[in-house]
């Protein structure tokens, strides 16, 4: 039942969105300002004014509406070039942000429910954090890094960290009892993921993906004690340093030009692990720094061998972890995370061993197909081995023969047939990088072990905790 108080909460809102609009196509048309400084006016005065909807609204039902009705306007003002103020920057044909920024403040409304702050930091990292970022980044960027296609500003980056810190201590402290130490490790944690997600978002997706991860980043993360924050986020900052790190030092032991992940590529598995420990804990994101390990080392051997360098970049990398990372987040919404955890050491593995064959495919032109075939095979028994031995090493009551062996086998078989149906068939490294079948295959591993633990012929695999890992962390110091 929709009430009359929505409706009138709807007709402010929608005046004020309306008015903010206006004045930017004012703007735009008569002032003749940077096209994205309009953009970003109507950016961040409407941000400014979404504060208000879970205060003037209650039903989720008008703020869905408003936010459908919105977003169709703006799709067919992108299509006939309506409306200067949004769309006369030079990526706007591209560009979806306009669309996605309504939707995102629905899912956000949802989300949070009744934590206010949590809505309230999602939308302020939205608004102005983003706009900040855009501006800065436009204004005063000038260490720049590579994207995908594009590039991103240190400068612009740093000032989106800096907001969205803001904006969480801002709102936190009138609308939730968090204490102060808690809250400042939420606000670091959540602040180096969303830059990282907004640093390797394109075509205006950040609109969508920042404020929605922000709203389950927070809720994930308020409901941790202290000492696992502490211990999270220091270890973080090293996985952080440490990948990079490796990223730069690789090519010089080869004498190799190119590094095995350009630097969007580099912030995605380092985003990719810093997720999987925030919204699961040091048990998930182990395997995504053994994974990228191995890749590193197998990008040196082909490299020295066949003489292909190929860098990795944002777009096949964020495809690849995504399948893995889509696991935990179905085992953070379930909060079964003993049945998952088997599903995603194995989506895991396969991931990894499609990943290191695409370095290899040249081979299969030297050795021939059947070599390749068999060798692919023991690519994936590799990539199994780093993914699953290490967890098993602070859970070894699993059992060796029914978690590890199980899904190095399976692995085994999966990057064989993979290879021999699929990947044998392209000529070049950078050809179809992440095709359909891989995706395929990796689901498929997860569905596989997850349908054997249903019928009771493996056990789930329940991952250590934080304070098991934190005893084996520490121990040598005690």
């Amino acid at each position: 039942m929709i009430e009359s108080g929505d409706l009138i909460g709807a007709a402010i809102l929608l005046g004020l969105l309306t008015c903010v609009l206006a004045a930017g196509e004012a703007w735009a048309r008569l002032g003749s300002p940077d096209p994205e400084r309009s953009r970003k006016f109507v950016h961040l005065f409407s941000g400014g004014v979404c504060l208000f909807f879970p205060i003037l609204i209650t039903s989720p039902w008008v703020v869905g509406i408003m936010a459908l009705s919105m977003s169709a306007v703006f799709a067919v003002a992108s299509r006939f070039q309506l409306l200067k103020s949004l769309h006369a920057v030079d990526r706007a044909s591209t560009s979806r942000g306009s669309e996605y920024y309504p939707i995102a403040i629905f899912f956000v409304f949802l989300l949070s429910g009744d934590d206010l702050w949590i809505y309230f930091s999602s939308v302020l990292i939205l608004g102005v954090a983003d706009a900040f970022a855009a501006l800065v980044g436009t204004r005063y960027g000038k260490l720049r890094y590579q994207v995908q296609d594009g590039t991103k500003s240190v400068e612009g980056s740093f000032a989106f960290f800096i907001i969205s810190v803001a904006a969480i201590l801002i709102s936190a402290p009138f609308f939730s009892d968090l204490p102060w130490p808690n809250l400042l490790h939420i606000a670091f944690a959540t602040a180096i993921l969303l830059t990282g997600s907004e640093a390797i978002s394109m075509r205006g997706s950040d609109n969508l993906f920042v404020p929605i991860a922000a709203a389950v980043i927070l809720q994930k993360l308020a409901d941790d004690a202290l000492t696992v924050l502490i211990f999270q986020n220091a270890h973080l900052i090293i996985i952080f340093i440490g990948l990079a790190l490796i990223n730069l030092a690789a090519p010089r032991l080869i004498g190799a030009r190119k590094k095995p992940f350009d630097t969007g590529g580099i912030i995605t598995f380092s985003l990719f692990t810093f997720a999987a420990w925030a919204l699961g804990n040091s048990s998930w994101a182990l395997p995504v720094l053994t994974g990228f390990l191995l890749s590193i080392i197998a990008w040196l051997i082909s490299s020295k061998l066949t003489k292909v360098q190929l860098s990795i970049p944002v777009r096949p990398a964020y495809r690849a972890l995504l399948l893995p990372f889509g696991v935990l987040i179905v085992a953070n919404i379930t909060g079964d995370y003993s049945s998952f955890y088997g599903p995603y050491l194995a989506c895991g593995a396969a991931v990894v061993a499609f990943t290191i064959t695409t370095f290899w495919r040249p081979n299969h032109e030297i050795r021939g197909p059947l070599y390749s075939t068999r060798f692919s095979a023991g690519i994936g028994l590799a990539a199994a081995s780093a993914v699953t031995l290490p967890p098993f090493y602070f859970h070894p009551e699993v059992g060796l023969f029914h978690g590890p062996i199980t899904i190095l086998t399976l692995t085994a078989i999966l990057a064989a047939i993979n290879y021999h149906i699929v990947e044998r068939r392209h000529r070049t490294p950078d050809e179809h990088f992440w095709p359909a079948s891989h995706v395929f295959f990796a689901l498929l591993a997860a569905f596989i072990i997850l349908s054997l633990q249903a019928g009771d012929l493996v056990p789930a695999w329940n991952p250590p905790a934080d304070e098991t890992l934190m005893r084996y962390s520490w121990q040598p110091f005690w």
